[in-house]
């Protein structure tokens, strides 16, 4: 007898759910109140839609609350339930299993990652059942701190900065043979996938999403007298390697937003490069 196959379910809070009995209404306009419940209703009806369909469809199926993840080791498809935040949220425990985001309110979030939504969810995981969903692989990064591999895998971006936002940060920047000593509001190293978010609108460049370059973008350079900042942008070859000395007392790494970070103290060093292991995408659009 075959078994079952195995569907990870990663939900997250609606802020709806997440704030009612900490926010009185009063507080806050009408209409933002009304759209948060509308949003949480959105978001419960997917919910309620994807574990139907994998039951009707003979899946066993785990759920997973996005705050408490381990790395998961084993199932068939890994279905992140919300939108990218909970798609990056999940890519981080990861490995080599594929993952068919559900964008549970479109109408408020954009899904970039994601490949069904609650309207298409059915038809979608049975095209991905006779191998017929279209797979986009993704480049992610490997951060190695101070000679040590970090456990999460970047998808999106990396943001090296100071701890506190309104401070300077401080670091050296080696690529290559070269390198320079940089002031400026922080640094982003992004994948291809990261590449039209933050780091694009600090002035980086768009790259294809089968790319297996990766770059780095300072964000606000600061040019000392008529001395110019050379490196403050550009691309890293996919066996290269860019490496960040800290010059800050104080200073972090942000990976993938603000939910994983890392102390990034004086002479503390960095180190990114392609991961071995990218991210396989189901179904999802492109760009």
């Amino acid at each position: 007898m075959s078994t079952a196959p195995l569907a990870v379910v990663i939900y997250k809070q609606s802020v709806w759910e997440a704030n009612r009995r900490r926010v009185s209404p009063r507080r806050l306009p009408r209409a933002q109140w009304r759209e948060w419940h509308r949003s949480h209703a959105a978001h419960a009806a997917t919910m309620q839609q994807v574990l139907r369909v994998l039951r009707q469809e003979a899946f066993q199926v785990q759920l997973r609350d996005r705050e408490h993840l381990r790395p998961i080791r084993r199932a068939d498809v890994i279905i992140p339930l919300g939108g990218d935040g909970t798609f990056l949220r999940a890519s981080h425990y990861v490995e080599d299993l594929p993952m068919l985001g559900v964008n549970s309110d479109p109408a408020v979030s954009v899904g970039f990652f994601c490949g069904a939504t609650r309207e298409t969810f059915r038809a979608r995981l049975r095209a991905w059942l006779r191998g017929a969903l279209p797979r986009t692989t993704l480049t992610r990064l490997q951060l190695t701190l101070n000679g040590r591999r970090m456990p999460e895998l970047i998808l999106n971006e990396c943001l090296v900065t100071h701890q506190n936002p309104a401070a300077t940060s401080r670091y050296l920047l080696h690529i290559g043979t070269r390198q320079e000593a940089q002031t400026s509001s922080g640094l982003w190293v992004a994948t291809p996938a990261g590449s039209t978010a933050a780091a694009r609108s600090a002035g980086g460049h768009r790259l294809p999403l089968a790319s297996r370059q990766f770059q780095f973008v300072a964000r606000e350079p600061f040019v000392r007298g008529k001395q110019p900042v050379c490196l403050w942008r550009g691309r890293v070859p996919a066996r290269g390697r860019l490496e960040v000395l800290s010059l800050m007392p104080t200073g972090m790494l942000y990976l993938d937003g603000p939910h994983i970070t890392y102390p990034f103290r004086w002479g503390d060093q960095a180190c990114f490069g392609v991961a071995r292991t990218p991210l396989r995408v189901l179904g999802m659009a492109g760009r």
